[in-house]
């Protein structure tokens, strides 16, 4: 391996790469002289025993924080995984899952569901805090490693209607965006094509969507998609703001206002195995879709397709146009369905600007404004029943002071005697409506 690679793989720091780097390539060449079994092997001993070092500190709540807690440990060997919903990548240790079954069995630890969320534990101790951050990845400065495979993305745009004629024209003869240059090409009219990156990155529109295209090596395959996302995010954003159509899009208001943009990625292998590793390890589980082995021409997930396209023939991107549409519904009603559960502020019948009329989320959208509706309701309940309660209580404390002052004003015992009966009785009569107003509901 060379040197920079080897800086690469072991993140050196300048100061110390003199001091260290006759020292890595000796574990290099310890490592290269290992079984792939014996490596993997390896790699789980020491993510064990890190788990249990984690775990006899305290209770962890879910396997995402476990997860955290490894990579903040600087724990290596991890991947990283592409959520299409929240935008980010986030760490992922592909042997974890067998680590802890294989812990579980042993009885190293134990294990509970919470919340929908596992669970692990040594003892009934307390649960470990965990920062979150997102891995910070710099999209901008990222070259996208050119190979024989290729990946498409799909993009969907808000606005169905929207034509991208006026866009492509305003970029002539190119213009330069956040981290990218995009050129039209010379009969955009006619294609609606254009490149990036001096021809490493091919686009079109068509059909209210944009397509994305890039020759790819099979590694940093979730920061590869990753790039083309924000490149692609950036696109729409300007093509909507461009045309004021940009309130059309849906807001995800506790993500610092990011839009929400389905997003169909499809993997075309040239090269044989091509995104894929193992039975129960492939491109799919890098986007959270499902694990499945690489066995027939076109295997399909939830969000992502997979082609085992080994020969130069044109790939027919079309065929997949159903699948797309689908993916598309599945992404959009999972939002809505997303928003119900996370409270989420947004309104909801944008998301009606992404696809065809469809019932089931007509409905979903209906339930959700009555939520809303009706927690409006009962928060207004709420103040008014607030403002009568210190209404009467100010009227009460105001008659109990002239009675009080009355008393202290006669002369009579058996006047002050009422009196004081009278503020008693009141008294009562208060806590009573109280507590009767407390175990009432709202309605």
């Amino acid at each position: 391996m060379t040197k920079s690679n080897l800086k690469k793989k072991y993140a050196i720091d300048e100061e110390s790469e003199d001091q260290n780097i006759e020292n890595l390539k000796e574990i290099e060449e310890e490592e290269e002289e290992k079984t792939p079994k014996e490596l993997i092997k390896e790699r789980r001993e020491k993510l064990k025993a890190k788990v249990l070092e984690i775990l006899s500190k305290g209770k962890v709540s879910s396997k995402a924080d476990l997860v955290q807690l490894l990579y903040d440990n600087d724990v290596s060997n991890h991947e990283f995984r592409y959520k299409i919903l929240t935008n980010n990548l986030v760490p992922h240790y592909p042997q974890l899952g067998g680590v802890l079954k294989n812990l579980r069995f042993k009885r190293k630890l134990e294990f509970s569901i919470e919340n929908g969320s596992h669970c692990y534990y040594i003892d009934k101790q307390k649960i470990l805090k965990v920062k979150k951050g997102d891995f910070k990845f710099n999209w901008q400065d990222y070259q996208i490693p050119v190979g024989e495979n290729e990946i498409y993305l799909v993009m969907k745009i808000p606005c169905p209607d929207l034509d991208p004629q006026h866009f492509l024209a305003s970029c002539l003869p190119y213009a330069n965006f956040e981290g990218f240059q995009l050129a039209p090409d010379k009969k955009y009219e006619k294609t609606k094509q254009f490149t990036i990156f001096e021809d490493k990155l091919t686009g079109f529109f068509k059909d209210g969507k944009l397509y994305l295209k890039c020759n790819t090596a099979d590694e940093d395959v979730s920061k590869t998609l990753y790039t083309l996302v924000q490149i692609g995010r950036e696109i729409i954003e300007e093509l909507l703001k461009l045309s004021f159509r940009y309130s059309e899009v849906l807001k995800i208001m506790n993500q610092d206002n990011l839009m929400f943009l389905p997003i169909v990625p499809i993997f075309r292998a040239r090269v044989k195995k091509s995104f894929y590793v193992t039975k129960f390890n492939n491109v799919f589980r890098n986007f959270y879709d499902f694990p499945q082995e690489f066995k027939s021409k076109d295997v399909y997930g939830k969000m992502a397709i997979l082609s085992k396209e080994i020969h130069d023939e044109k790939f027919e991107i079309d065929k997949y146009d159903e699948f797309i549409k689908e993916s598309i519904q599945y992404q959009t009603k999972s939002f809505i369905s997303n928003a119900i559960i996370r409270d989420w502020i947004i309104n909801p019948n944008k998301t009606l600007n992404y696809m065809e009329a469809d019932e089931e989320l007509e409905n979903l959208i209906t339930e959700y404004l009555q939520d809303i509706d009706t927690d409006r309701i009962v928060q207004e309940r709420k103040e008014d029943s607030l403002q009568a309660s210190e209404f009467i209580k100010e009227i009460i404390s105001n008659i109990m002071l002239t009675l009080l002052s009355l008393s202290l004003l006669a002369d009579n015992a058996i006047l002050q005697w009422i009196i004081v009966g009278v503020l008693v009785a009141i008294n009562v009569f208060y806590i009573y409506m109280r507590k009767k107003k407390k175990n009432e509901t709202i309605f």
